[in-house]
């Protein structure tokens, strides 16, 4: 694994309309199958493999978030996690963001 720090951070807003939501992009990371990356402060494990990425971590164990699929078409999908007490929060992103959801269950 090969890590390029950015420097200064390039810091973005995030979303089609302005919004509190700031990301910053502080470094470049170039792995290779059969790494892994370990990020401590949410203490997530994800593998590298030669098919895409692995998550590690049993994420079903955390009962205070919730699973769903979101994305603004049928190529940009993703996997989103949040917090049940923060789901006003997450659909008003969504709505703001004009994603469709869709749940897990039907994907599964």
């Amino acid at each position: 694994m090969k890590i390029k720090k950015i420097t200064p951070a390039r810091k973005f807003q995030v979303g089609i309309k302005k919004n509190n939501i700031f990301i910053k992009d502080v470094a470049h990371i170039s792995v290779s199958s059969g790494d892994e990356i370990k990020i401590k402060k949410k203490d997530l494990i994800i593998e590298v493999t030669n098919w895409g990425f692995l998550v590690k971590n049993n994420l079903i164990k955390n009962i205070n978030s919730k699973f769903i699929f979101a994305g603004s078409n049928a190529n940009k999908i993703h996997l989103l996690l949040y917090k049940k007490n923060k789901k006003k929060l997450f659909l008003n992103y969504c709505k703001n963001e004009k994603l469709k959801k869709i749940p897990i269950k039907k994907i599964i």
